[in-house]
C-alpha cells in the first residue's frame, strides 16, 4: 500500500522503481509531493489490483516513462493518463487488456508520446479513432493479442508514425485503407497471423518511396488473387515479405499497384510450382527475389525479363531441372544468385552475363560438367562458386580460365576422379578451395594445388582416402581439413611448416597415437579436432606448444590413459569436447582441468549410466557453459557436483 503524499521528502526525485511488490492499494494522493519532478516510474510486476486507480496518476504531469507491464490490469479508466502531457513511452505490455478504446490516449492530452505497448494482453478490438491524430507517435506494438479484424481507420492521420506491430493475432482480414495517412511509416508487421486474402487496398497512399516494409509472413494465404474491381491505387510499398505461406498461384497483375515502388520480395517457402513471363511482368526496380523452398518445377521463358535491375535471386530448394535459355542475360546487375537443391543437370549456353556476379551456388544438383562455358561472361566477376554435391567427374586445366578474381571454390561431394596437372593454375587467388568427399582413381597428388601456395588460407581434402600429405610451402595456410580419411599418424613432417594455421581437424581417422613435439611449430593453432580416433592415452607432453589453443575436441577416444596435466600447456583453452572416460578409474575432470583458468564451455559425453565423482572438486571459475550428451545416462547423484 502507498500512502497520501507517500514521497513528500523526496520532493527532487526524477527515477521511481517500484516493480516486484504486492501494491494492493494506491491513495489517490500518492505522487502529489513528486508529481512536479518525476520523470520515470517504474510499475513492473507491482499492482496486485485488475483496474488502475486514475486519481493516483493525475499528478505525474513531468512524466516522460511509465512501465506498467505485467500487472494483470483489466482495465484502465478513460481519464487515467490525462494529465501526462510530457509523456513519452507507455509501456501496458503483458496485462490482461481486452480492448484499447479510443479514450486512452489522445493528442490533447498526450501531445509528446511517440512509443505505446500493448503486446501480450488480450486485445480483441481497438476501436476507431483510437490512435488518431496522436503527431509524435513513432510506435505502436500490439503482438501477441487476440485481434481477428482490422477496420477502416484503425491506423490513420498518425504524421510521425514509422512502426505499426501486430504480428502474433488472429487476424484474418484486412479491410480498405486500415491504414491512412501515415507518410512517413516504415515497417508494418502482420506476420504469423490468419490472413487468408491480401487486399493491397489497405495500403494505399502511406509511406514513401524510400522505406516501407510490410511483412505477411506465416499467414494463410493460398493465392494471390486480383479483386472484382482493380487496386485502386499506387502504393509506396518497398519491401515486402510473404514467406511461409501455402502460396500456389499468383494471378498476372496482381503486383501492378506496387510494381513500380516494390525493391525487395520474399516468397520463399510457399508452394509455387511455376513461374509464368506475366508473373513478374513490369518489376522494373526489383533488387532482390527470394523464391527459395518453393516446388517450382517450370520457369517460362523471358519471365524474368523485365526485372533489368536485379541484384539478388535465390531459388533454391525448388524442384527445376531446366532452365530457359538466355534465363537472366538482361539482370546486367545481377551480383548473387542461389539455385542450390535442385534437380538441373545441365545450364542453358547463355546463362547469364552480368559483369557484377560475386557469388553463384549451384550446390546439390546434378551437374556432370563444370560449367565454365554457360559462366563464361560473368567468369572475371565471379569470386565464390559452390558446385558441390554434384556429378562433375573431372577438372580440366580450361576450366578455371579467366576466373580472376576467383577466391572461394566448392567442388566437395561430386565424382571427381581426376583432376588437371594444371587445372588451377589460372586461379591463383582461391583462397578457400573444398574437394572432400571425391573419388579420386588413385592418391591425390598434391602438385596440383602449387599454383596456389600463396593465396590458399582454406583447404579442406575430407574423406579421399588420403593417408599421407605434402603441403610444404603452404605456409599461409590457416585452416585445414583432413577428417575422414585414413591417417594413422599425425604427418609431422609435411604439416610442420604450416607455422601460421590455426584450424587443424583430423577427426575421424586412424589415428593411433599424437605425436610428441608436433605443435611446437603451430604457435597459432586456435581449434584443434581429434576426435573420432582410436587414441589409447594422452600425456603430459601431449599438447605442449599449444598454448594460443582455444578449443579442442577429443570426444569418442577409447581413452586408457589420461594424465592429469595433459591440458595444462593449453591455459587459453576457452572450450572442450571430451568424454567422460569410464575406462580410467577414478577420472575427475576437476583434476583435469586445474590449469585451464580460461574455460568457459565444457561439452562432456557421458558413457556411463550415472554421474557420481565425475564433476567433484573445483572446476574453472570462468566456466559458464555445461553441456551434457550421451544416450546411456539415466541418473545425476545428488553430490554429482560437489
Amino acid at each position: 500500500e502507498i500512502n497520501r503524499d507517500g514521497f513528500k521528502h523526496l520532493t527532487g526525485l526524477k527515477y521511481l522503481d517500484l516493480s516486484s511488490n504486492n501494491i494492493i492499494k494506491l491513495h489517490p494522493e500518492s505522487f502529489v509531493s513528486i508529481g512536479h519532478t518525476l520523470e520515470k516510474l517504474d510499475m513492473e510486476e507491482s499492482l496486485k489490483t485488475t483496474r488502475l486507480p486514475p486519481e493516483a496518476f493525475s499528478y505525474l504531469t513531468y512524466l516522460k516513462f511509465l512501465n506498467l507491464e505485467e500487472n494483470h490490469l483489466e482495465d484502465i479508466p478513460p481519464s487515467t493518463f490525462n494529465f501526462m502531457r510530457n509523456l513519452r513511452i507507455l509501456n501496458l505490455r503483458n496485462n490482461r487488456l481486452d480492448m484499447v478504446k479510443s479514450q486512452l490516449v489522445s493528442y490533447r492530452n498526450n501531445p509528446s508520446l511517440q512509443v505505446i505497448d500493448l503486446s501480450f494482453n488480450r486485445i480483441s478490438q481497438v476501436e476507431n479513432g483510437a490512435f488518431s491524430n496522436l503527431d509524435s507517435l513513432i510506435k505502436i506494438i500490439l503482438n501477441e493479442n487476440k485481434l481477428s479484424k482490422l477496420t477502416s481507420g484503425s491506423f490513420k492521420n498518425l504524421k510521425d508514425i514509422k512502426y505499426i506491430y501486430l504480428s502474433g493475432n488472429s487476424i484474418g482480414l484486412l479491410e480498405k485503407e486500415v491504414f491512412q495517412s501515415l507518410p512517413n511509416i516504415e515497417k508494418i508487421d502482420l506476420s504469423h497471423n490468419k490472413i487468408a486474402i491480401l487486399n493491397l487496398d489497405a495500403f494505399e497512399q502511406i509511406g514513401n518511396l524510400a522505406t516501407l516494409t510490410v511483412r505477411l509472413d506465416h499467414n494463410q494465404i493460398s493465392q494471390l488473387l486480383l479483386p472484382s474491381t482493380p487496386w485502386s491505387s499506387y502504393s509506396n510499398i518497398k519491401n515486402m515479405t510473404l514467406s511461409h505461406n501455402n502460396i500456389t498461384y499468383i494471378e498476372p497483375g496482381f503486383f501492378s499497384s506496387i510494381c513500380h515502388s516494390l525493391i525487395q520480395l520474399d516468397l520463399s517457402n510457399n508452394k509455387i510450382t511455376n513461374i509464368t513471363v506475366d508473373t513478374f511482368k513490369q518489376f522494373k526496380y526489383l533488387r532482390v527475389l527470394y523464391l527459395e523452398h518453393n516446388s517450382i518445377t517450370e520457369i517460362e521463358y523471358e519471365s524474368f525479363i523485365d526485372m533489368e535491375n536485379l541484384q539478388i535471386i535465390s531459388l533454391g530448394n525448388n524442384n527445376l531441372e531446366d532452365l530457359p535459355p538466355e534465363f537472366l542475360i538482361t539482370q546486367k546487375n545481377l551480383n548473387y544468385l542461389d539455385l542450390s537443391h535442385n534437380d538441373i543437370e545441365s545450364l542453358p549456353k547463355q546463362f547469364v552475363e552480368s559483369k557484377f556476379l560475386h557469388t553463384i551456388i549451384l550446390s546439390h544438383n546434378n551437374l556432370r560438367v563444370f560449367p565454365a562455358e554457360n559462366l563464361k561472361e560473368s567468369k572475371s566477376s565471379i569470386r565464390h562458386l559452390d558446385l558441390s554435391h554434384n556429378q562433375i567427374e573431372n577438372l580440366q586445366s580450361k576450366d578455371l580460365e579467366h576466373f580472376a578474381k576467383l577466391s572461394h571454390l566448392d567442388l566437395s561431394g561430386n565424382r571427381i576422379a581426376k583432376l588437371a596437372g594444371e587445372a588451377f593454375t589460372p586461379a591463383t587467388s582461391i583462397h578457400n578451395l573444398d574437394l572432400s568427399f571425391n573419388t579420386f582413381e588413385s592418391n591425390f597428388d598434391f602438385k596440383v594445388l602449387t599454383p596456389l601456395q600463396k593465396t590458399l588460407r582454406r583447404l579442406s581434402l575430407s574423406g579421399i582416402a588420403l593417408n599421407q600429405v605434402s603441403l610444404e610451402g603452404f605456409s599461409n595456410l590457416l585452416a585445414l581439413n583432413l577428417s575422414h580419411n585414413n591417417f594413422t599418424s599425425i604427418p609431422l613432417k609435411s604439416l610442420g611448416n604450416l607455422s601460421d594455421i590455426r584450424i587443424l581437424d583430423m577427426s575421424h581417422n586412424f589415428l593411433k597415437s599424437v605425436t610428441t613435439g608436433l605443435w611446437h611449430t603451430m604457435i597459432k593453432l586456435g581449434e584443434l579436432y581429434l576426435n573420432d580416433n582410436p587414441i589409447a592415452s594422452l600425456g603430459n607432453d601431449t599438447f605442449v606448444g599449444l598454448e594460443s589453443l582455444e578449443h579442442l575436441d577429443i570426444t569418442n577416444l577409447p581413452l586408457t590413459m589420461f594424465q592429469t596435466g595433459s591440458l595444462s600447456p593449453m591455459f587459453s583453452l576457452r572450450s572442450l569436447k571430451s568424454d567422460s572416460c569410464k575406462r580410467i578409474d577414478n577420472f575427475r575432470l576437476s583434476d583435469m582441468l586445474l590449469n585451464n583458468n580460461a574455460l568457459r564451455s565444457l561439452n562432456i559425453r557421458i558413457d556411463s549410466k550415472e554421474i557420481t565423482q565425475l564433476f567433484h572438486g573445483r572446476l574453472p571459475s570462468k566456466l559458464h557453459d555445461l553441456t551434457l550428451t550421451g544416450p546411456q545416462l539415466q541418473k545425476i547423484q545428488p553430490d554429482a557436483f560437489k
